[in-house]
């Protein structure tokens, strides 16, 4: 058999069974929620993947069909979010929220977190 009419099989049989299972559903839905209470404690997809124990791939797809966002774009968005509530309290350093909310470097951190807000964290921080 192809791999071409062995993928239409499998994508025939998710579409069968409504997308992402109730148990890969859940499982993600479990991870989300540790990923947005705690977004360093994961460092990449396949931690993720791990975690609920599915190959990174069809975590990706069982996780984008549950959230409609790819686990890493998700991720980034948790960690961003969090840096936003540090940096609303105002009593941390950028190194110390960047470690915080899983960046090993704090220009990365400043890079994404500029790209995901349209300011620097410092000029977020003056906003409060």
């Amino acid at each position: 058999m192809s791999s071409e009419v062995l993928g239409m099989f499998i994508r025939l049989k998710r579409q069968l069974n409504g997308g992402a299972n109730g148990y890969h559903a859940e499982a993600c839905k479990m991870l989300r929620s540790d990923i947005y209470r705690e977004p360093g404690k994961y460092n990449d997809t396949t931690e993720m993947a791990n975690a609920v124990g599915l190959r990174r791939s069809r975590f990706s797809v069982a996780y984008k069909e549950v959230f409609g966002i790819s686990p890493q774009k998700d991720h980034i968005r948790a960690k961003i979010s969090k840096a936003s509530y540090l940096l609303s309290i105002g009593t941390l350093s950028l190194q110390e929220i960047s470690e915080m909310c899983g960046y090993s470097n704090i220009y990365h951190f400043i890079r994404q977190f500029r790209s995901a807000t349209g300011i620097t964290p410092g000029k977020y921080r003056k906003n409060f």
